[in-house]
């Protein structure tokens, strides 16, 4: 899908393939341990602070597929990861095959962000014209430092809605499918330690 590319080109979405050792019943009870069941939009997620439940992801878990997002921790705000995942199984074999998709932003926000930070520079630019064209003005005396304030304000504002959004967001990919990898890891385990022992 054209829009997948583009994610993935700005690292807003990274897809992977992981084979475990274990049933898709056992995975699916060891997901729902960790899982609260409910799923909250990147918008929404602020609500998933206010459950009473302890489990580190909201979402749902069904047979074949699971959609979940890290829950919003008060004591570690600073380190929640806002990325969905999105991951389909199956087993083949006595192996059990996941296809994990890791989204950080989807596209709507992003072209969102790309459209503010255009116009941002398109208001950055005509601004600078302006100055310029007082500064080689006939009646030029000095510069309005009042000039500078609209846009210095403008990029406080615009800075952290564009720019940070989404390099936090790239960040986030690659944590979440680190933290993935692991989960996946842990349930094998769990299910080796729970068949064999």
């Amino acid at each position: 899908m054209k829009v997948n590319k583009i994610l993935e080109r700005y690292h807003l979405l990274e897809t992977f393939e992981t084979e475990i050792n274990s049933e898709s019943k056992l995975f699916v009870k060891e997901m729902k341990k960790i899982t609260e069941e409910g799923y909250y939009s990147s918008g929404l997620r602020i609500l998933s602070a206010f459950g009473d439940s302890n489990k580190k992801y909201g979402g749902y878990i069904y047979d074949k597929k699971f959609k979940i997002r890290q829950r919003i921790d008060w004591k570690k705000i600073t380190g929640t990861n806002s990325s969905k995942v999105v991951a389909e199984y199956f087993n083949e074999n006595g192996i059990l095959k996941i296809k994990t998709q890791i989204q950080g932003m989807g596209i709507l926000p992003l072209l969102l962000r790309a459209i503010l930070a255009i116009f941002y520079l398109i208001i950055m630019l005509l601004v600078f014209l302006e100055a310029l064209l007082m500064l080689f003005s006939s009646d030029y005396e000095s510069l309005d430092s009042g000039i500078l304030i609209g846009p210095v304000i403008l990029t406080l504002i615009i800075y952290p809605l564009t720019y940070l959004s989404y390099n936090a967001s790239r960040k986030d990919v690659p944590e979440m499918k680190n933290e993935m990898e692991k989960v996946y890891e842990q349930i094998e385990k769990t299910t080796y330690n729970n068949v064999y022992n």
